[in-house]
């Protein structure tokens, strides 16, 4: 009874004006057609009394004006629910193969619809332009809803999908705009068969505009590719089935240089390597140590194009993070005795101002939901909290960087959460955007 209840509010609140432009004038439509209607009734009514119409029994006649109201009221609400900014996203064209292919098909179906009426319309007789558009604009409505139906069923019982972070995100200053580069992860669910779920899974990498939230460039990758980080040669990426290594252009996500130009640099590194992100350390943009398949760690100076062979990799890297490791859990010592309540804290590598640190939590034990906040660490005080969205639960063991992936920059801090990126006003935590990587777009 709950679940009628709940399900008959969410209904009416579609039949309420709110901030939507496109939500308040289809609203408005509907309101006029549904008081419309026991106007045509009377209208009809007066015309079979003057002999001018077929007279209808008062019993049908309001028979077929209730019908009327309900048909009308049951579509004006489906249609006003596929309306919704959260249904609207599904016919927007992203950078993903699978929904462009699906969307152009839907498109293709639309737009012979309306040819073939058109073209009826032509060989028809007795026809005003008037009833072709009035059946053209009725088509349109109809073949929105269904279709509307038809991507929501894809996307969430056919083959739902989760959006993640398959990589760090990188902040750089390129061209005077601070962007975030980082790798986006989409699994799709293709099928359940004796208790294993079966998922494809597509990668892209992205660039965003972190003042305005705009989308620089987005390019779809092989589902084996790995982006390793930032150089002084571009964006360093590896694709493991297809065993290939190459460079992007970070200002605009082509191609900048090829295996081969590399290994022109640096001839050791031909068929001595093993493609995997795990052999592939990227300290700076400069300098990259690499594990190879003779069994020996690589540091390759981009700076100097040298290479030197056979270093002690495992000494140095332990050397040099001994100091951070030691600052790190110093400060989580602080957090754990001022903050006992807090789960799985992580730290943010970020500035947020003296004696106060930018954390994610979990508020209960194996909650799914991660919390961002600035908490001070000289006494037990939350400056502001913002609770992030998870899509992970359900796909799989894939590694999330999301929850470690923190910036600040002046006034605002920077954050990544699976699907979204946020830009938070520092002083307080108020929201300034949040980005969708699943419609590379802005939502606000």
């Amino acid at each position: 009874m709950e679940m009628i209840s709940e399900l008959f509010e969410n209904r009416l609140a579609l039949f309420t004006f709110n901030q939507d432009t496109i939500h308040n004038v289809v609203l408005a439509i509907v309101y006029l057609r549904l008081i419309s209607i026991p106007l045509q009734s009377i209208y009809y009514r007066n015309r079979a009394e003057e002999g001018s119409r077929e007279v209808m029994t008062e019993g049908k006649r309001k028979k077929t004006m209730v019908v009327g109201l309900i048909t009308n009221f049951l579509l004006g609400s489906l249609l006003l629910l596929c309306l919704q900014p959260s249904n609207l996203e599904s016919w927007l064209f992203t950078g993903w193969t699978s929904a462009t292919i699906i969307l152009l098909v839907i498109y293709g179906i639309i737009f012979l619809s309306i040819f073939l009426t058109i073209f009826f319309w032509f060989k028809g007789k007795n026809k005003s332009f008037i009833q072709l558009l009035s059946k053209i604009i009725y088509l349109l409505v109809i073949e929105f809803i269904f279709f509307s139906v038809v991507l929501w069923i894809i996307s969430n019982i056919l083959a739902p999908s989760s959006y993640s972070m398959d990589s760090r995100v990188n902040v750089s200053d390129i061209d005077g705009k601070l962007v975030a580069i980082s790798q986006i992860e989409k699994d799709t669910i293709t099928g359940r068969e004796h208790g294993f779920t079966y998922i494809s899974r597509a990668v892209a990498i992205s660039s965003v505009d972190l003042h305005s939230g705009k989308k620089i460039w987005s390019k779809q990758v092989g589902n084996a590719t790995n982006y390793i980080g930032p150089t002084t040669n571009g964006l360093l990426v590896i694709n493991r089935s297809k065993e290939k290594l190459y460079f992007l252009d970070p200002a605009t996500g082509d191609v900048s240089m090829t295996e081969a130009e590399l290994i022109k640099k640096f001839p050791v590194l031909a068929n001595n390597m093993s493609y995997d992100k795990t052999d592939f350390v990227l300290v700076n943009p400069n300098t990259l140590y690499f594990y190879g398949l003779d069994g020996f760690y690589y540091k390759m100076d981009f700076a100097t194009n040298k290479i030197t062979e056979k270093i002690a990799y495992k000494d140095f890297i332990h050397g040099t993070n001994k100091s951070t490791i030691n600052e790190e859990n110093s400060t989580t010592e602080k957090i754990n005795q001022l903050y006992p309540e807090l789960m799985e804290v992580i730290i943010g590598n970020t500035d947020v101002g003296e004696d106060r640190v930018l954390v994610t939590y979990e508020a209960a034990r194996n909650s799914t939901n991660k919390t961002l906040a600035i908490i001070s660490l000289k006494e037990h005080k939350v400056f502001w909290k913002l609770d992030l969205v998870n899509e992970l639960d359900g796909f799989g063991d894939n590694e999330n960087y999301a929850s470690s992936a923190f910036y600040a920059k002046g006034d605002f801090v920077y954050t990544w959460d699976g699907r979204y990126q946020y830009k938070i006003k520092k002083e307080n935590g108020q929201v300034i955007y949040q980005y969708d990587y699943k419609t590379e777009s802005k939502i606000k």
